[in-house]
């Protein structure tokens, strides 16, 4: 028949033990006390009146995960007409669970559910002016915890969002923007700006580049329009995908930077004016000194040639300005 004992406390930090014998068979349960995703080693040993005997083979057992808790800091990222793009950090405590997915949810007409592994995500072909409810949910192989819900919309034509345009001088323009964050499965093929006023031009940006300048456009004229595509392909196909909606650029954006640029092009003249004035003066003392010596040094050499020593010279002349006087 089976006996059981009551629950004994073993020592500090250790789980409470239930045992149970029946016969020559010794059940041990542990029932308080044990961590998620924990490694514990067990042993057992013979206690008789005598002491205690040889401990038995030591068993390793990890125990199952826990349900991960809520991620932190769900928050929209960016967002154009047809994308959002959520951002979050992974659940408070994690140190006896492994993250393997996040669950992403939609709420709209029809119903969208995603995962990923990473802690970023992107909505794409949604509708423009439109609020969605959303959640994230932290997974592991356990299951997954609570979910976290954020309401988030795309924009409507009038919001600027993700990329910017930039007047750099009347005739040319720097066009930025955030990269596209993509799902897992996606990868980014690369991005083309259109440009232009009526007619739109492009231009095929590759290699991951989210910044470029366009020149040789006229921006005294009339006003220019700015969006931005990507191209993706997820599972094999290819997909173009809004980054920006439309960005202007009116004339009067440019007028501003065209003036300030008359400005400083008139102080440079001026800084260059003035410094060639004064190198202009420096040569011209230089020259007047390098004169006074050449001269100085040929008189010598006159009065050396002539045998004439200067200041008998000087005595002589004196001398006869003297006689004539006299006379």
């Amino acid at each position: 028949a089976s006996q059981a004992y009551p629950e004994q406390v073993i020592g500090p930090n250790v789980p409470t033990v239930r045992f149970v014998v029946n016969g020559t068979t010794l059940t041990a349960t542990f029932n308080t006390g044990l961590n998620p995703y924990t490694k514990y080693d067990c042993y057992v040993t013979a206690n008789t009146s005598i002491g205690e005997g040889m401990q038995s083979k030591i068993v390793s057992s990890t125990m199952n995960e826990s349900l991960p808790g809520p991620v932190v800091g769900l928050k929209l990222l960016c967002n154009t007409f047809t994308t959002m793009t959520l951002i979050w950090q992974q659940p408070a405590s994690v140190s006896n669970t492994i993250i393997v997915a996040y669950s992403i949810s939609l709420q709209s007409q029809a119903s969208f559910n995603s995962t990923t592994k990473r802690t970023v995500y992107t909505l794409l072909d949604l509708t423009a002016a439109t609020t969605y409810n959303v959640s994230v949910t932290a997974c592991t192989t356990k299951g997954c915890g609570d979910p976290v819900y954020l309401q988030a919309s795309t924009v409507s034509i009038e919001n600027i969002s993700c990329a910017s345009v930039t007047a750099i001088r009347n005739n040319a323009v720097h066009v930025s923007w955030m990269p596209l964050l993509l799902p897992s499965d996606g990868t980014l093929v690369g991005y083309t700006v259109f440009y232009g006023q009526r007619e739109l031009n492009s231009l095929q940006v590759t290699n991951g580049v989210t910044q470029v300048d366009i020149t040789n456009i006229n921006l005294s004229n009339d006003m220019y329009q700015f969006t931005i595509m990507a191209e993706i392909r997820i599972n094999g196909q290819s997909k173009n995908v809004n980054v920006s909606q439309y960005l202007y650029l009116k004339p009067s954006d440019s007028t501003v930077l065209s003036d300030e640029s008359s400005v400083s092009t008139i102080n440079a003249l001026s800084t260059i004016l003035a410094i060639v004035i004064v190198l202009l003066l420096i040569l011209l003392a230089v020259i007047v000194v390098l004169t006074a010596l050449i001269v100085r040094k040929y008189k010598r050499i006159f009065y050396a040639v002539a045998g004439v020593d200067k200041e008998s010279s000087h005595r002589e002349v004196n001398i006869t300005l003297t006689t004539e006087l006299g006379k």
